[in-house]
């Protein structure tokens, strides 16, 4: 499944004129493409000079996952720095109450 993007449309053509389907209609001047014809071929997207064709579902970036990736080690290695202190002043607490 594809889908268009009405802000990048130029209403060209191109698209409809490569669906096998004949799944692409304009309405407005812009493309539109009717998912219960599209067959999925991905032409009407290869073609399309502006770029305004992509698949229904786009995974996310990835350069998010990669900065939160980053500071989950940075904080992992925080938690391991806190909790060594905090093991250390129970265990000198541990010392003073046996006093």
């Amino acid at each position: 499944m594809f889908r268009v993007d009405p802000s990048r449309c130029r209403g060209c053509g191109a698209c409809a004129s490569v669906c096998p389907a004949g799944a692409i209609e304009f309405v407005g001047g812009k493309a539109r493409i009717n998912p219960s014809l599209c067959v999925g071929c991905g032409a009407c997207a290869r073609i399309c000079p502006a770029g305004a064709i992509r698949p229904a579902f786009q995974p996310p970036p990835t350069q998010p996952v990669e900065e939160i990736k980053t500071r989950l080690i940075s904080l992992s290695a925080r938690i391991r720095e806190l909790r060594g202190r905090v093991e250390r002043v129970a265990e000198r607490l541990k010392k003073e109450g046996a006093r």
